[in-house]
């Protein structure tokens, strides 16, 4: 937090409470992703032999003109945007980000690079997903624990269509056999960071989700 100062009448209970829902405040996806960025920034500002934080504003501009020139994307200028400025207002200095001099290079960089998706990845095809599963533990069947469950991973995951987030999170309690197939309550999601929940969606009709854990279950069985 921004400062270490301490409230009169507030227990050092109150202050674990407070830094708990401090650090909810950015998904831990969020976070991984604004450390790397952190780093990156420190080791260029190393080999600059400048400040790292507070950030010179004309520094940061020279990071990210340079690190256009990379090939990166302007989404991954802006994820290094973002993560500078965050960390210099978790500790209250200045942000270097609202300098006109990096406002301007991030509007020009904008302009150079577009920010139009590139190219998506080709996308997993069934034969292509068939070729994995059944190469998990040397194509043995019915294979090792380990393997079974790496097998259900990749067959949930892609007939569900859920992101790696989703599936990482999901618990057993998340799991409901339906007589078409397998409900699957998402927890959180991507546009749903704050967990409300889509009851309309993943409980009370057969949604998507149903179908396509449905699907899941009869190409595992196709596979095996």
């Amino acid at each position: 937090m921004a400062s270490d100062a301490r409230v009169e009448g507030l227990t050092a209970h109150d202050a674990e409470r407070v830094a708990a829902a401090f650090e909810a405040d950015l998904a831990r996806s969020t976070r991984l992703v604004y450390a790397s960025a952190w780093r990156q920034w420190e080791s260029w500002s190393h080999e600059r032999d400048v400040s790292a934080m507070p950030a010179d504003p004309e520094a940061f501009a020279a990071f990210l003109a340079e690190h256009a020139e990379t090939g990166l994307t302007f989404g991954s200028i802006e994820v290094a945007y973002s993560a500078i400025a965050y960390r210099h207002q978790l500790h209250g200095l200045p942000d270097p980000t609202a300098h006109v001099t990096v406002r301007r290079v991030r509007r020009g960089l904008r302009r150079i690079l577009g920010t139009a998706p590139r190219r998506q990845a080709h996308p997993l095809s069934v034969a292509e997903l068939a070729t994995i599963v059944t190469s998990i533990d040397g194509g043995t069947h019915p294979g090792t624990p380990k393997g079974q469950r790496d097998r259900a991973i990749l067959l949930v995951g892609y007939a569900a269509a859920l992101r790696a987030g989703e599936l990482a999170a999901l618990r057993l309690e998340d799991l409901e056999s339906r007589p078409n197939g397998l409900l699957i309550h998402i927890r959180r999601s991507k546009t749903d960071q704050d967990g409300h929940g889509q009851p309309d969606r993943h409980r009370t009709r057969p949604a998507p989700r149903d179908r396509s854990a449905d699907r899941a279950d009869r190409l595992a069985r196709d596979l095996a």
